[in-house]
């Protein structure tokens, strides 16, 4: 299934590449991306006994692991403060895109504890005990309702503001992201 995703995706490349080399080292650049996702986390019946790169490396090396996760947490945030609340101000997008993230940073660590309590080490463990007296249930509760709340907000907005001109909107956010979307 990944082979045929991953030629389909060269196929596609291959219309808009400048030179043999460089699709040459795009589609090498695929495959080997191919060859990590697949092997970062064995799992189903024919590949779990096998070793995988989740279990093999970074249950030795939890902080850069941690590291990742925070990487991937921070950039969520940026990129929903500037482009998931449109109708917000800037400054109150961000607030609630920081919120929600620090919601769910604060899940993931608490279910990874619950979960695998090996890989809580370090900054995570302070964390996690800062955030300390909400069970899991809870934690989960308030990530996914106040994801629900932001969704129904923003998708209530869009269809408010979709039948009125609004000045200020900031609708070339949208088109410079999803360029095939007309208004």
């Amino acid at each position: 299934m990944y082979r045929i995703d991953a030629l389909l995706t060269i196929c596609r490349i291959s219309r808009y590449a400048k030179s043999p080399a460089l699709l040459n080292l795009g589609a090498l650049g695929i495959l080997g991306a191919l060859r990590v996702v697949r092997r970062w986390n064995q799992t189903g019946q024919k590949f779990a006994g096998e070793p995988d790169i989740a279990r093999a490396y970074f249950s030795n090396h939890t902080e850069q692991l941690w590291a990742l996760i925070a990487a991937a947490y921070i950039w969520n945030a940026q990129t929903l403060g500037t482009l998931g609340f449109p109708r917000l101000p800037r400054r109150a997008a961000s607030v609630l895109a920081v919120i929600i993230t620090v919601l769910g940073a604060t899940f993931k660590l608490a279910f990874t504890n619950e979960d695998a309590p090996e890989l809580i080490s370090g900054q995570a463990m302070t964390i996690l005990r800062l955030s300390a007296g909400w069970n899991l249930l809870t934690r989960a509760r308030i990530v996914f309702r106040s994801i629900a709340i932001c969704l129904i907000f923003t998708m209530g907005c869009e269809f408010f503001y979709a039948t009125k001109h609004v000045p200020g909107f900031r609708s070339s956010m949208y088109l410079s992201v999803f360029p095939d979307i007309h208004h």
